[in-house]
Order: structure tokens, then sequence, then C-alpha cells
């Protein structure tokens, strides 16, 4: 993630970025930011969603896979979705929650109850757009005005990213 095993860079680039660090015993280390729920637009100046709660909570993948199974269908997301919710329970049941590798909570560290993620999961299913690419398609997306992912594919792909 940081391009290097140095102790000292890692922790110059997480306080330049305001993410908190702390080096766990046996050399992990954990890593905490904190951001709003909504932030202003810098050219709009409108309201706008910019956070990373749907992806970066502990049970981001299993509620993925429940939507992409029921958009799709099909044993495989329907496996995933049920193997990903058994060992997130597992994970859960044996594990505190600020031990967990990526989970999100409100910035006191109270766990954000799992009605309003889902509500949050729910909106932006609801209003998803899918269209296939075609070779040569390009697509411009601002961060501060639509969300954005893939769902799962098959056969090649490439696709070249550019972030400005």
């Amino acid at each position: 993630m940081f391009g290097t095993t140095d102790r000292s860079v890692v922790e110059d680039k997480c306080r330049q970025e305001g993410i908190r660090f702390e080096w766990r015993p046996g050399g992990g280390l954990r890593l905490t930011g904190e951001s709003p729920a909504v932030t202003v637009h810098p050219t709009q100046g409108t309201a706008a969603w910019f956070n990373h709660l749907q992806v970066f909570h502990i049970g981001s993948g299993p509620a993925e896979y429940k939507r992409i199974y029921r958009f799709r269908g099909g044993l495989r997301p329907w496996f995933l979705w049920r193997f990903s919710q058994a060992m997130v329970a597992l994970k859960c049941w044996f594990g505190r929650s600020e031990n967990h590798t990526l989970h999100c909570t409100y910035a006191d560290g109270e766990e954000i109850p799992d009605a309003d993620i889902e509500h949050v999961r729910d909106v932006i299913w609801d209003n998803m757009v899918v269209f296939p690419w075609k070779p040569g398609d390009v697509v411009a997306i601002d961060n501060f005005s639509v969300s954005h992912g893939r769902l799962p594919y098959k056969g090649p792909r490439q696709i070249v990213v550019s972030w400005s």
C-alpha cells in the first residue's frame, strides 16, 4: 500500500494524509481514518456523499454478493454470498471490531447499525446504472457526483485508469 517497508516513511505518509497509525505486535499496522459522510462538491457547492462506508465495512462483501445474486442469479454469486456471510460471522464472533481488516464505525468508535448501512447500500443499488463496455469506450467520473464500481465479469479485459 505504501510501497515501502520503512516504518518512518509509512508514518510520514500517514501524517501527511491525516491517517492515525498504530504498529501492532508482530509487525502489523492498524490504520484509522475519519471522514464525514457528506462533503461539499468542490465546484458545484452542493452536498455530496463522499464516503467509503459501503465498501470498507466488514459486512460489505456479503452485502454486495447478495445484491449481485439477486441482480444476476447463478450458483457462484449465491455461494460467494453465503460463504462470505459465514466468514464475517466467524470474524465477528471471534474478534473485536477494532481488529477487523476493514471496518467502519462512527467517529467515536460506536458501531453503525446494520439497518443504516443496508439503507445506504439500497440507495446505491436503487440508483445504479449498468451498461456493457465496448472496445474503445471512455468514461470520465466525477467522484463527488457519482459512485462507481463494477459487477463480476467473465473473460479478458483491460482497463486503463487515470486519477486526477
